[in-house]
């Protein structure tokens, strides 16, 4: 039993593996239009709309071809204080990403990018470099905050209006020469 239980476990280790990195990528850059004024709840149907299961969809797929459901890295990116908003996709579900994105915010542009990381030195010793990965330490993490509680699910009036990023993208915005900030979901 416990040899079979394993040999399946490698066997779908190897096969997803190779279905993995038969994929292309593709980096996706979004540029949101000046006056948007869209809730957040805009961007949970967006977020909705690409969560979608076709990788495992049935034993042949999980366990012959080795598929694994898609993921997506949404990404905001300070460049020497210029901010860009990015996803990271398979090739194949581009189209989908743009015409979710196009159903949400209609005048939003969608264009592929270079992968803003390669565009600096890779040398270490040219560094000061931070980074984190956060983890959820106690069972419900309170008090936090939904868009809801704080109104943000209905179109407001110009002078009320609270943009939930405005904060780190200010932040992120100040950034100068040299300095750059990337924050990846």
């Amino acid at each position: 039993f416990l040899i079979i239980s394993s040999a399946c476990t490698l066997w779908l280790i190897f096969r997803r593996s190779e279905f993995i990195a038969a994929q292309k990528y593709v980096l996706l850059e979004i540029k949101p239009p000046r006056n948007l004024v869209k809730t957040p709840l805009a961007m949970e149907a967006f977020l909705s709309g690409i969560h979608v299961g076709p990788g495992e969809s049935n034993w042949y797929a999980k366990w012959i071809k080795g598929g694994v459901r898609p993921w997506w890295s949404l990404e905001i990116a300070s460049l020497e204080g210029q901010v860009h908003f990015f996803i990271w996709t398979r090739v194949n579900f581009r189209r989908m990403i743009e015409t979710q994105l196009y159903a949400q915010y209609p005048g939003v542009q969608v264009t592929e990018a270079i992968d803003y990381t390669r565009v600096i030195s890779a040398e270490h010793k040219e560094w000061t470099v931070w980074g984190c990965d956060y983890k959820q330490t106690t069972k419900d993490p309170l008090p936090i905050k939904t868009y809801m509680e704080y109104g943000l699910d209905k179109v407001q009036k110009e002078p009320e209006q609270v943009d939930p990023l405005a904060n780190i993208i200010e932040f992120m915005s100040s950034f100068g020469k040299g300095e750059y900030f990337w924050l990846q979901f």
